[in-house]
């Protein structure tokens, strides 16, 4: 479980920004609305866990 733990935190730290990003872009183009104003950049890739 220690291993799926990890595992999961760092799949959340690399990927679920994007994919957070491309739904919050996804509402938005849809919506036809301006960005929100939190909408920030997204940070660089966690990097490999050791």
């Amino acid at each position: 479980m220690g291993q799926n733990n990890t595992f999961l935190n760092h799949f959340r730290r690399t990927y679920v920004t994007d994919l957070d990003a491309l739904l919050g872009m996804f509402i938005v183009h849809n919506k036809k609305v301006p960005k929100p104003k939190f909408w920030t950049p997204l940070p660089p890739p966690a990097p490999p866990l050791p």
